[in-house]
């Protein structure tokens, strides 16, 4: 038996189910990205196609999700730092300048606070 045979009966492969495994899918890759996978797979003890199918179904997000994440993440930081401000702005007018606050002003801005707390929340159970 060649290296490269024994090699290959080491990995882990699925177990065989008769009838299972009826679609053939071919996939085209660069040399560079075909050397990553064998790599990968090397790492993990699994074979190519397995690696691609467990990485395919594993439930992990693609890079145009995770990208659209970081973008939702974003925007959710960056109104965070709007309400500090507003915040910062209104206890300056209190205490420097002597001016009440409104009731109703802070009441808004509370519930507009957890209504972001919330939205921050629910992506990161999606993350997780």
């Amino acid at each position: 038996m060649s290296e490269t045979r024994a090699k290959r009966k080491q990995l882990i492969t699925r177990a065989y189910e008769p009838g299972r495994r009826r679609v053939y899918q071919q996939v085209t890759l660069t040399s560079e990205e075909q050397q990553q996978l064998r790599e990968r797979a090397g790492q993990l003890g699994v074979t190519v196609p397995r690696l691609m199918v467990e990485a395919s179904l594993s439930g992990t997000r693609t890079l145009a999700e995770r990208a659209e994440l970081r973008l939702r993440l974003d925007q959710l930081v960056q109104l965070l730092a709007n309400i500090a401000n507003n915040v910062n702005q209104v206890a300056h007018q209190a205490n420097i300048e002597g001016r009440a606050v409104r009731r109703e002003w802070f009441e808004e801005n509370v519930e507009g606070i957890q209504d972001l707390r919330g939205e921050i929340e629910d992506l990161l159970r999606e993350i997780r």
